[in-house]
């Protein structure tokens, strides 16, 4: 079943996707829809449950009071949605009831109790191993997440007509580190950040976030595995409205005019 792919995967910053996709499961409805508040407040509820009200270790956890909305929007509800797990409905930005994929939900309601149970056990375990973690000494002054994710780039090579503008760089970042690249115009700054992100293939050198290879995974990919790039400059269509330059990018996606307008 597509459901213990998406568990088997989940990274130590994943375990509130974990909870919360456990307690659409466990309290949906019939039909395989839950109402938006009810999950919001089952989600608190099972995360304090699962960790006894201790603060996660890996930094991932349910935000309080007038931020809980927008992290069920933003991190969990997208989550779900790009992995085709469930989707919102009605579909906007005032949505009232999360529902689970219809073909999957059909998959999951003779065996529920115990898929519920395994993703609850899946759970704590990133949980109790992300406290393991949490106990390690860090360095003093250090803003590292304990458990958290790393992005690694090793022996990057990029050249251009025979000249190498990037050779053989390594660079390694941890979640909630910040690390400078520094150098003069023209030392391969910005195309190492390119070839980390994706926007640039590079020659030779490989990407990893955590234990995966993302060196030829698209950018879009890359994006939902949490690796994202500021640009120095706008890469947007200035002289077009922000709608404009949101429907340029739909028109290149296989949709209707009316869906691409709503």
């Amino acid at each position: 079943m597509k459901l213990h792919e998406f568990v088997a995967a989940l990274k130590p910053q994943d375990a509130s996707i974990g909870v919360a996709l456990a307690e659409l499961v466990r309290r949906a409805d019939g039909n395989g829809t839950l109402e938006r508040g009810e999950w919001q407040a089952a989600l608190a509820s099972a995360w304090t449950r699962l960790t006894g009200g201790r603060a996660a270790a890996n930094g991932d956890q349910p935000l309080e009071n007038d931020e809980s909305s927008s992290y069920l929007d933003e991190h969990v509800m997208a989550r779900l949605m790009s992995e085709q797990i469930a989707f919102r409905e009605p579909d906007g930005d005032s949505w009232e009831r999360a529902c689970i994929q219809r073909d999957l939900w059909a998959e999951i309601q003779p065996v529920r109790e115990q898929i519920v149970s395994d993703v609850d056990v899946a759970v704590r375990r990133i949980i109790e191993a992300g406290e393991r973690r949490g106990h390690e000494a860090a360095e003093p002054g250090s803003n590292k997440v304990a458990g958290g994710s790393t992005l690694v780039a090793r022996d990057l090579v990029k050249a251009y007509r025979k000249r190498r503008v990037v050779a053989d760089v390594t660079v390694e970042v941890s979640q909630g580190e910040i690390v400078g690249l520094l150098g003069p115009n023209g030392a391969g700054k910005t195309t190492t950040f390119y070839m980390m992100v994706g926007l640039i293939t590079p020659d030779k050198g490989r990407v990893f976030l955590d234990d995966r290879e993302m060196t030829r995974v698209p950018m879009y990919k890359r994006a939902r595995a949490g690796i994202g790039y500021l640009a120095q400059e706008p890469s947007v269509f200035r002289k077009l409205t922000v709608e404009e330059n949101i429907m340029a990018i739909l028109e290149s996606m296989p949709m209707s005019r009316s869906d691409r307008k709503a």
